[in-house]
């Protein structure tokens, strides 16, 4: 059994995260990059989901979004996220140990632990990994070239931000109860979080001229509405004059929790970005 398969089998055991097994097909670069993939039966439109490793990414424990995809002959993807999957040697090395705590050098706590160790970006090595699966995808003709999709849910949301921002490719982004500012996460608050480095905002030009689908409950306290909503405004200041194209959902939710998985994989499938736009009011 793979690394991955190990993971996901500790988790359901130890904790209760127990997710579907998923029909998922691994494949490395040429660099050795390792990703996973539900193929289709020809060369589709390449959709990248992030939610935490590969398998919890692509099999529905997060998002109806990649079965729906896959259905409609989209190519999905995913790559472990940052301290996620085989990027988790602490808790690689506490399973092999038989040690079943629930670790705190895996996710999150992670993360912020490798922003203060780290004067760099610790996100610039996954972005390029990304940006090397998408060659290798549309090298083999498994994707289609001309859209890409970046799916995120949660902080899988940051990092389809930050690769739309770092990938010309990238046409379209989803993300559902994202992160949006480190600094508003309880793991980081004893962190100092570079905005220069690590802010969305510094991207908001770019992100303002892609499609986005963004949703967000009204009153999350674990990535914070206010902190979404404050992107929301940046892009639209951004845009200025020109047209934004970008469908916001402010849903009725408490807590840190998702919503709308069809509808954005319907929006997804829309065969124009003008679909359904209503025309502009009179002046």
């Amino acid at each position: 059994m793979s690394t991955m398969g190990l993971l996901g089998a500790a988790f359901c055991l130890l904790w209760g995260i127990c997710s579907s097994a998923a029909e998922v097909k691994m494949q490395r670069t040429p660099a050795g990059d390792e990703y996973g993939y539900l193929s289709a039966a020809k060369p589709g439109t390449l959709t990248l989901v992030f939610a935490t490793d590969v398998a919890e990414s692509l099999d529905g424990t997060f998002s109806s979004i990649p079965a729906t995809l896959s259905k409609a002959g989209f190519v999905v993807a995913s790559v472990d996220l940052p301290c996620h999957g085989n990027d988790a040697p602490g808790l690689i090395k506490r399973l092999a140990a038989r040690r079943w705590e629930k670790p705190t050098d895996y996710g999150l706590d992670c993360w912020a632990r490798r922003v203060a160790e780290d004067k760099g970006d610790i996100f610039a090595g996954f972005i390029l990994r990304v940006g090397r699966v998408i060659t290798d995808l549309q090298a083999r003709n498994v994707a289609t070239r001309g859209r890409v999709i970046a799916v995120g849910v949660s902080r899988g949301g940051y990092l389809a931000f930050r690769l739309a921002i770092s990938d010309p490719r990238v046409t379209d982004v989803i993300a559902l109860a994202p992160v949006t500012d480190l600094q508003r996460l309880r793991e980081f608050a004893a962190v100092k979080v570079d905005e220069a480095t690590y802010g969305l905002g510094r991207g908001a030009a770019i992100l303002a001229r892609k499609r986005e689908f963004i949703q967000i409950g009204s009153n999350d306290d674990r990535v914070g509405t206010r902190e979404v909503l404050h992107l929301v405004d940046g892009l639209a200041a951004s845009a200025g004059a020109n047209r934004l194209d970008l469908t916001f959902l402010l849903e009725p939710l408490v807590g840190h929790a998702t919503s709308e998985h069809e509808r954005a994989a319907a929006w997804a499938l829309s065969p124009s970005p003008g679909l359904g736009a209503s025309p502009p009011p009179p002046r």
